[in-house]
């Protein structure tokens, strides 16, 4: 059953492809980027009878009746993804290309990767809906924890009590511009960065007798914060005890 479309006048019109942004970093919720035609395939989309509407995470291209396209002719349809939360380009690695497509650079102001459709592809294999794929980085996760209000010589010990990660134990002991004593708590591995994480960070101070918790409920790094240590590969929270 087609999907008939009210652009708002007199005619109506059906829904002949639909694109959309998944982000492995934002989940569920809209990719804060718009899909948005160059200049040369707005010009074919035109000629051919067919309208584009943009919005954020996605874009349909829809048709009064049919497309004058076909599978027998080289066209190729190009979007430029353009983000518009400056967090996009923190999150970001690469973006999966598919048999229907290929992903381009580009030296546009304001735009992230292009994506250069094959029309023929689409139409032979009756291609209605098509998602590009964008992966997160993946990044170690620290806590320099430094001591303001407590002894400078607790055994600290830090946990996530929901084992989506763990740290290496135990923490290095550095020191940071004016701060002598930094204890640096790092991610045995990197990982993939979400918008929601469900982690639980809790850091503990050793005793004979024990444990005594500091805090239940550290913050996440969030993916701007670079680490002062390692800043190509890691992002971290500041954390006074």
């Amino acid at each position: 059953m087609r999907k008939t479309i009210d652009t708002g006048n007199a005619l109506h019109y059906e829904e002949w492809l639909s694109i959309e942004l998944r982000h492995e970093y934002f989940g569920n919720t809209p990719c804060p980027a718009t899909l948005v035609p160059d200049e040369e395939t707005a010009y074919l989309l035109k000629r051919n009878n067919i309208l584009w509407k943009t919005s954020m995470g996605q874009c349909l291209l829809l048709t009064e009746h049919t497309s004058n396209l076909s599978a027998d002719e080289t066209a190729y349809l190009r979007f430029n993804i353009q983000p518009i939360d400056g967090q996009f380009h923190y999150v970001t690695q690469v973006c999966y290309k598919d048999e229907a497509f290929s992903v381009a650079d580009t030296n546009m102001v304001g735009v992230w990767k292009s994506i250069v459709i094959d029309v023929a592809h689409i139409i032979k294999n009756k291609i209605k809906h098509m998602t590009i794929n964008i992966k997160a980085r993946n990044k170690y996760i620290e806590y320099l924890c430094i001591p303001k209000y407590g002894k400078a010589d607790l055994k600290l010990r830090m946990i996530d009590d929901t084992n989506y990660f763990s740290f290496v134990q135990p923490p290095e002991k550095i020191s940071l511009f004016a701060m002598p004593v930094v204890w640096r708590f790092v991610s045995k591995e990197k990982i993939p960065l979400r918008k929601r994480v469900e982690a639980k960070i809790k850091l503990c101070e050793i005793r004979d007798y024990g444990e005594r918790i500091i805090c239940n409920m550290l913050p996440l790094p969030h993916s701007e914060q670079f680490s002062p240590v390692s800043p190509n590969d890691t992002i971290t929270t500041f954390f006074y005890y």
